[in-house]
């Protein structure tokens, strides 16, 4: 598995510098002062020097002079991995200037690794990467450093933004043992999956939900010669990326679990030897196939909640279960909160239609009534009681709902209020939630279940986050073992 990195912006501080590279293997920054502490505390460092450095290149040779200088100036050691510029174009012309660039950089004594790049999310396009491989011929760079971001998750932003560089391998584009670096890597505002195209991942996720994604990230990387990934940013004054920054976060929890893990992946210091021109083959390496949306776990655009723009959840729960399973299972572009209206206006009719007592608002939804309206939405439901039922179903690709006594579910999804799990006379909810498993390393986590809570109302960076998360297996079973139900849910799938 790749290593993971902290990038720190231009400024950074040397408190932020011991926080980001005390027992890293590697460390992105933008100031060549900080390269030597970098180097002292252990870490190899990619310096990408910031004089600024966006844009093309027209002339490499005076480029390398000027980062040369600043070296120089700062009476600085060379740094392992030296970058070029920033989110240049995928062009000939910076193919040569890249290659004067690192000619005048090895005459004045540098011996490490020349990046080639940067490019930007979703680039360099196909037809550019075959013109670029034309133009380095056997001059092939040292490695190429690649940004690549995701929405609301790695699979959903395959393979155009993220994983493209796995996408350029399987087209035979970049060689499958020429090394590259992922110089930029997080969640931004791609439109793909969020809907009001928020930025940084702060914004619109869970930092654990963040950190899962990182590990997947880094898991579908592994096999490849991809020698880092730099989790775009942090420093001590963000400005405009604070909603990108990691310090504190589950995030940096998951960048500094991958240091520890045997065969993190880095390339030698040593330049490679120059390469014959390369001929596009069939990949030495497949990368695996991403998920099936019928197969793949929920993510946020799955997320239905239960609670309208005055606050009221108006025992709506099963309702919004079952639009969340029509999420996963009947692909659409709904309007998630529109989609759970109606269910709740289809359940109120298989109630009254089977002269059931009450409606979905004085008496909440059972499972015969979610199994009655499946049909009308293209799917059919039957309940389940044993955890090994819903195993199967996972594995079936179907959607699991389950009844809970949502007190007793942890870590808690709602304010510390009355209200949110009991009723005005103090009797304990029964409630409905949808729950999947929860994967990274390609292993099912046997400790905690990803939940889908249409009730979810966290307090997190100033507001309300209402989405997949996080929760304890044992709790979830004590939950449904404690209701008065003789099942646990209902199982979806599709009709």
């Amino acid at each position: 598995m790749p290593v993971a990195a902290f990038h720190l912006l231009p400024g950074a501080s040397t408190s932020d510098l011991t926080w980001a590279a005390t027992g890293a293997q590697l460390v992105k920054l933008c100031d060549a002062s900080l390269i030597a502490p970098a180097q002292a505390l252990g870490a190899k460092v990619i310096y990408r020097p910031y004089l600024p450095d966006d844009g093309n290149c027209d002339d490499g040779t005076a480029w390398a002079d000027r980062v040369i200088a600043e070296i120089h100036n700062t009476r600085t050691p060379w740094p392992e991995y030296f970058g070029f510029r920033n989110e240049m174009s995928a062009t000939a012309a910076n193919v040569t200037a890249y290659q004067s660039y690192r000619t005048v950089l090895r005459q004045a004594g540098y011996r490490g690794i020349v990046l080639f790049g940067s490019f930007s999310v979703g680039v360099p396009d196909w037809p550019e990467w075959e013109a670029m491989r034309q133009a380095w011929g056997s001059d092939r760079p040292d490695a190429v450093e690649l940004h690549e971001y995701f929405d609301l998750t790695v699979g959903g932003s395959a393979p155009w933004y993220a994983l493209r560089c796995i996408e350029a391998i399987k087209r035979g584009y970049l060689p499958p043992d020429m090394p590259f670096l992922i110089g930029e890597f997080g969640s931004d505002a791609l439109g793909v999956e969020d809907r009001q195209k928020r930025g940084g991942w702060r914004t619109k996720m869970r930092d654990i939900d963040a950190g899962y994604q990182l590990l997947d990230y880094l898991t579908a990387l592994e096999g490849t010669a991809c020698m880092g990934v730099c989790w775009f940013t942090d420093g001590q004054n963000p400005g405009q990326w604070g909603d990108y920054t990691t310090r504190g976060t589950a995030v940096e929890t998951a960048i500094r679990a991958t240091w520890a893990r045997v065969g993190a992946q880095t390339i030698p210091i040593s330049p490679p030897p120059a390469q014959p021109p390369q001929v596009p083959v069939q990949p030495l390496w497949t990368p695996p196939p991403l998920p099936t949306r019928k197969a793949r776990l929920m993510t946020v655009t799955d997320y239905c909640t239960q609670i309208d723009p005055q606050g009221s959840g108006e025992n709506r729960c099963g309702a919004g279960v079952g639009a969340s399973g029509q999420c996963t299972l009947v692909p659409g572009d709904y309007d998630n909160y529109q989609l759970m209206r109606a269910w709740t206006a289809k359940i109120n009719d298989v109630r009254l239609a089977a002269n059931r007592p009450g409606n979905i608002f004085t008496y909440g939804t059972d499972s015969q009534d979610i199994i009655d309206a499946a049909p009308s939405f293209g799917l059919k439901g039957r309940m389940w009681t044993p955890m090994s039922d819903a195993e199967a179903a996972w594995k079936a690709g179907e959607v699991v709902l389950a009844l809970v006594r949502n007190q007793l579910v942890r870590p808690r999804l709602y304010p510390d209020a009355p209200g949110w799990t009991e009723h005005a006379d103090g009797t304990p909810i029964q409630h409905w939630v949808r729950i999947d498993p929860l994967t990274y390393h390609g292993k099912v986590d046997g400790a905690y279940l990803l939940i889908m809570d249409p009730l979810c109302y966290l307090p997190e960076n100033g507001a309300p986050y209402q989405g997949p998360a996080c929760v304890t297996r044992g709790s979830v079973a004590d939950a449904i073992a404690n209701t008065n139900a003789v099942e646990a849910g209902v199982i979806l799938s599709v009709a």
